[in-house]
């Protein structure tokens, strides 16, 4: 009978103590730094106005709630997921934030070892015991980052690792965890330049415009994408095309390169080029995009068919007679008013060398080779529909020659 109430006695007071012990429990919450935003993106963090990586990022918080009496010995760490990016430095680096706790706790150190990070709390009572918990305590472990590239997609887990000891410096400790779950979404690209072909002449402009054309970046991904490129640079290296104009209404361009610092999932990026044609062969236009990532990059062609439209050129040269002494001016318009395209190159041959006729004093626009007889135009080109006017002095030395056509 002494020993049954002996036992009794022992089991009420091993209970009382039980029940007294310090109990604490584990939360967590994702916080991302754009409200609404339920996912992590890949290569950044969006804020809802830029984008806050590498310096900031989404907020993790792993929260310890002591409900009882005083825990003793609290440590934690977090084993993060591969390709996630812990903020280290500066003022967005981990750290610790508490209520009712006496003493509050200090954070020694938070210590990254692999992709395991340890929040080192600096120890009271057995000297580096760890920290001794009181009841109503709580200490909200926070930490920021950002999915890198080598992140995987879908559901990402961070598992927080905690223990206490028995007694104040006992080696037999109680091991608990709290798992916070994220999803992490890519983005993915599509790029497009309308028309895909387009039919003009040399000296024309080609054109990749809305409403019906021009160029986009769409992302068809699940996951925001950052420092999204259209890039016209290389419009066309060594080819005929010169870029005359890059613009788009999402961001601003310079050198033929738009850059935009996010393009959420769904969203379009546009962008409108013009490009003068130059020449005769090569003429087609890649156009370059990527993102921050490198992941999405790509390019597309649009080609241009050169029109080749014919000139026409007609003139009518005038019956002169000239003088044995003296010049006779000569002048009549050399015409591409039939042409559908422009005449370039324009020259005319002349017999005036084999026929002793001599010519000075040739007018604007011309220029006349004496050895050779030919004229040659000197602007670029004559255009369709236009004239230009040929103007010189002939002379010559000669009393009698056989009559021919002189110039052709």
């Amino acid at each position: 009978m002494t020993f049954l109430r002996y036992l009794c006695a022992l089991l009420f007071t091993l209970g009382a103590g039980l029940s007294s012990a310090g109990v604490i429990t584990a939360s967590s919450s994702f916080n991302p730094a754009q409200v609404g935003r339920t996912w992590m993106d890949v290569g950044g963090v969006f804020n809802g106005s830029a984008n806050i990586s590498p310096t900031n990022g989404d907020t993790f918080d792993f929260v310890l709630s002591n409900a009882g009496t005083t825990s003793f010995d609290v440590k934690a760490s977090i084993t993060l997921p591969t390709g996630f990016n812990l903020i280290t430095t500066g003022s967005n680096s981990p750290t610790i934030v508490s209520s009712g706790c006496a003493p509050a706790p200090v954070l020694g150190s938070a210590a990254l070892a692999g992709n395991v990070l340890t929040f080192n709390l600096t120890s009271t009572g057995v000297a580096s015991s760890g920290y001794d918990m009181n009841g109503g305590c709580s200490i909200t472990l926070r930490y920021k980052g950002f999915a890198g590239a080598a992140a995987s997609a879908g559901t990402n887990n961070h598992l927080l690792n905690f223990s206490t000891a028995a007694a104040d410096g006992s080696t037999t400790l109680v091991l608990s965890s709290q798992t916070q779950p994220v999803q992490v979404n890519f983005g993915a690209s599509i790029l497009e330049k309308l028309p895909s072909n387009q039919l003009r002449a040399v000296g024309s402009t080609a054109v990749w415009a809305s409403p019906t054309g021009g160029i986009s970046v769409s992302n068809t991904g699940l996951g925001g994408l950052f420092n999204v490129t259209i890039n016209e640079a290389a419009i066309n290296p060594g080819g005929a095309l010169a870029l005359t104009s890059l613009l788009s209404s999402s961001t601003t361009c310079a050198a033929g390169l738009c850059t935009l610092g996010y393009l959420p999932p769904a969203a379009v990026f546009r962008a409108d080029a013009q490009a003068t044609v130059t020449g005769c062969t090569a003429i087609g236009n890649t156009v370059a995009t990527t993102d921050l990532t490198g992941a999405t990059s790509k390019n597309k062609f649009a080609q241009v068919t050169l029109d080749l439209k014919q000139p026409a050129i007609d003139f009518t040269p005038l019956a002169v007679t000239l003088n044995y002494v003296g010049v006779t001016p000569v002048s009549f318009p050399i015409n591409n008013t039939l042409g559908l395209g422009r005449a370039r190159n324009l020259t005319l041959q002349t017999s005036f060398p084999t026929s002793g006729l001599s010519v000075s004093n040739v007018g604007v626009g011309w220029t006349y080779n004496a050895g050779s007889g030919v004229f040659t135009y000197t602007a670029l080109d004559l255009a369709a529909g236009a004239s230009a006017p040929l103007a010189f002095d002939l002379s010559t030395n000669v009393c009698t020659y056989t009559a021919s056509p002189l110039i052709q």
